[in-house]
This record gives C-alpha cells, structure tokens and sequence, in this order.
C-alpha cells in the first residue's frame, strides 16, 4: 500500500514539477518545426526582427487547453554550445527518433552560419552538437524545404541566399522582362538537392 502511495505521489510531484515550468512563448515567426515521439520542438526564428535561438517544447500527450499550453523552454539545453542564429531554417527528425537537424536559414547579424548551420539536438540528453561536416556541404540557404526518409537520407532543395545568409551578393543574371516569373520558376525549381545519409 504504501508503495503505491509513494508511485502516486511521485507521478503526481512530476506533473507538478512540469505545470510550474511551464509557460508561453512570446509570439515570433520564420521558426521551424518538428514532431519526435509525442513531442513538438519549435527552434530559432524572429522576434521583432531579431533572430532567436529558442527551442521550446511542448509533450501532446498530456492533455492542455490553449489558454493553458504546457510549453518548456529548452533554450538553456545549449549551455555554451553555439547553436544556430536562424530563421526561415529547415528542421528534420533522425531516424532513430533519438535527435533532430538544423540546417541553413539566415539571421539579422547578415552573417554566414558555422557549417551551414547545420546542428543537431539530442532530445534525450538534451544537447546539442554539431555533426561532422559532410562532403559537398549546400551552401547555407533559406526558405528552403527538407524531405527525409525513415532511412535517414534528408533531402534539401530550394531556398535562396542573401545578405541575411552572408552571401554579399546575389543577383539573376539576365532576368527576363517579367522578372517576378522568372524568380518563381527559379526557386521552384530544385536549387539545391542533396541528400544527407546519417
């Protein structure tokens, strides 16, 4: 009996424990997303115009209501690890459901990312690290888009540099008369595909 009063009272401390950590985000935007397990891990992004490394977590799991969303603020899991300055970025899980990636985006510092930005974070011992560079790395880009595989090969394509990736420059050469067309035939068009076997 009294093991499992002790069994209620530590399910019940745990609960808790998390409702008093938790708390909302303020509002930003170009963050990027991903699903491991039951969880939702948003990164990075804006906040009035200054890119962000935050990483907030919320376990759907458990049950919420919207006026009172259970988020964790991951942010401190860096420590001092040099996350990724990024917004508009992609995000993709890994294959063992253990881990996600962080790759490319651009920030408001219009400097180039370490590797590409590319990163990963370990949700179970919650650190990061940055994976070792991989052969003919992409070029960092953002608002591009990644497709993975259950084999864990992500594929990357689109996006665009700019001053906000540190690309100095970036012009069409020759752009034809409707110039909006042709940027639009461009960036749906695969820029970069590479895939990345992990």
């Amino acid at each position: 009996m009294l093991k499992r009063v002790f069994l209620a009272a530590t399910v019940v401390l745990s609960i808790i424990t998390d409702l008093a950590t938790a708390f909302n985000p303020l509002g930003e935007s170009r963050q990027a997303a991903v699903l491991i397990n039951d969880t939702v891990y948003v990164y990075g992004g804006d906040r009035q115009n200054i890119t962000t490394t935050n990483l907030y977590a919320i376990d759907l799991s458990l049950p919420w209501n919207c006026s009172n969303t259970p988020w964790v603020d991951r942010t401190s899991d860096a420590g001092n690890f040099d996350v990724p300055l990024t917004g508009l970025h992609a995000m993709w899980p890994s294959p063992n459901g253990r881990s996600f990636y962080v790759w490319g985006g651009g920030n408001n510092l219009l400097k180039a990312l370490a590797q590409s930005g590319f990163n990963q974070y370990d949700v179970v011992t919650r650190s990061w690290s940055r994976p070792s560079a991989i052969a003919n790395m992409p070029q960092q880009r953002k608002e591009m888009s990644a497709a993975w595989t259950s084999t864990g090969v992500a594929y990357i394509w689109s996006g665009h540099g700019d001053k906000y990736t540190g690309i100095s420059k970036f012009t069409l050469s020759h752009p034809p008369a409707n110039a909006q067309t042709y940027y639009r035939c461009l960036s749906s068009r695969i820029f970069y595909e590479h895939s990345i076997r992990f």
